[in-house]
């Protein structure tokens, strides 16, 4: 029950049921249990903030049972389960805006009525030390315990969302901060080209799209040496076990079209779509497509953005020059050509690749107009060095004077 406070009502000997609370804005009072009249200089003030909302959204997808069930509760382990305490260091997480670990215990300290009233069971003082989510951190960082909350999760998030795979898009990328490195922890030197001189980490995502909203399904944290290439094939496993679907369509970025990766998911019932690397014969076939439309023997198809009034496919031959804005986005062409791939016990596995040779005038635009900066800055580069001819200072008039 809520009562309202009037200005009466502010004094410090107001008697109060048990059981009552005082609503003050963004503050709730809190009573001492007691079986006689409380008064309002006995009740404790804390703030709520966000913790109700982002609590709850943990708990709707049951994220302390989905950890529980994967982590067992050892013998000699007391107070909050892990489970539970890793929905509330979420909540400091997301409430804070601060991931260290060490000022965890005295935020919980702050929030303990409104955290001891959202558990539903009182919050010990060692709970949340330091030490405690240090040992939280060693039970979850296990690779079967991960795999299966990932799992679970998964399974979890499609009740609460009643989502139906269609496309999985995979992505890699880095994490740095100012981190001492060793060999054993994760944080390592490795290529960014952001931030050369900090140590990283290196991350592999697995998501899938919900129309326009991705939801993350898998993900694989490596140290921060640690190739792209390499974490594109043991994240596709962990999709397909969690997603148990056929027939997706994975999408990812040039590192992902080695020929072993894309041979995998053909074997696998799958689709790709995804950039091909410009490396050994892919330019000349990039090339020779190209130059088949510049000829006009190749005839191109228009693609306008799906609202346009010109949203409609049609054809031409040849590339043209960049259109007015009226919902053109593309111009491009498609082909085929025979796939073929042997494994090491020497199984083959044949289908045919679909190559699309796409001109986005977006792009195309992009290009052109940092060519032409590249050609100032180049024209600047060489009147530099043919000044105009004034005392002490010669022009240069032929390039043997440049030797």
């Amino acid at each position: 029950m809520n009562l309202t406070t009037s200005s009466d009502m502010t004094s410090d000997f107001y008697p109060l049921r048990e059981g009552w609370s005082v609503d003050k804005g963004s503050h709730i009072c809190f009573l001492k249990e007691s079986n006689s009249p409380l008064y309002l200089h006995e009740a404790s003030i804390e703030r709520i903030d966000d913790i109700p909302l982002l609590w709850a959204l943990q708990k709707r997808i049951t994220l302390d049972n989905v950890i529980d069930s994967a982590i067992p509760r050892h013998w000699s382990h007391q107070g909050r389960s892990i489970g539970q305490l890793v929905m509330g260091w979420n909540t400091f997480i997301l409430s804070q805006g601060d991931h260290r670990q060490v000022t965890v215990h005295s935020w919980v300290a702050h929030h303990r009525t409104v955290l001891e009233e959202l558990l539903g069971q009182p919050i010990r003082d060692t709970d949340f030390t330091d030490d405690r989510l240090g040992q939280v951190l060693t039970a979850i960082s296990d690779e079967t315990a991960w795999q299966a909350i990932e799992d679970q999760l998964w399974r979890q998030s499609i009740q609460v969302y009643s989502i139906t795979p269609q496309c999985v898009r995979l992505d890699a990328t880095t994490v740095s901060g100012y981190h001492t490195v060793s060999e054993e922890t994760l944080m390592q030197f490795g290529y960014n080209k952001d931030h050369h001189n900090q140590p990283q980490v290196q991350v592999m995502a697995g998501s899938i799209d919900d129309q326009s909203n991705g939801h993350l399904v898998a993900l694989e944290v490596v140290q921060g040496q640690t190739a792209d290439a390499s974490l594109y094939q043991p994240v596709l496993l962990r999709l397909r076990d969690i997603l148990q679907h056929k027939g997706l369509l994975y999408m990812g970025d040039s590192k992902m079209s080695a020929l072993a990766i894309r041979t995998d998911i053909v074997r696998h019932g799958d689709f790709y779509l995804l950039p091909l690397a410009e490396v050994g014969e892919r330019k000349k076939l990039l090339s020779d497509c190209i130059k088949k439309v510049v000829l006009g023997n190749q005839p191109t198809t228009l693609i306008y953005a799906p609202n346009s009034k010109n949203a409609v496919v049609s054809r031409e031959s040849g590339l043209s020059s960049l259109p007015e804005k009226g919902g053109l986005l593309a111009a491009g062409d498609e082909t085929f050509r025979p796939m073929i791939s042997t494994f090491p016990n020497g199984e083959s596995i044949a289908w045919t690749e679909r190559l699309l040779v796409i001109r986005s005038y977006s792009e195309a635009e992009k290009e052109q107009a940092l060519l032409f900066k590249r050609l100032v800055q180049a024209e600047q580069a060489l009147l530099a060095l043919t000044p105009e001819p004034k005392r002490g200072r010669r022009q240069i008039r032929s390039e043997d004077q440049l030797h």
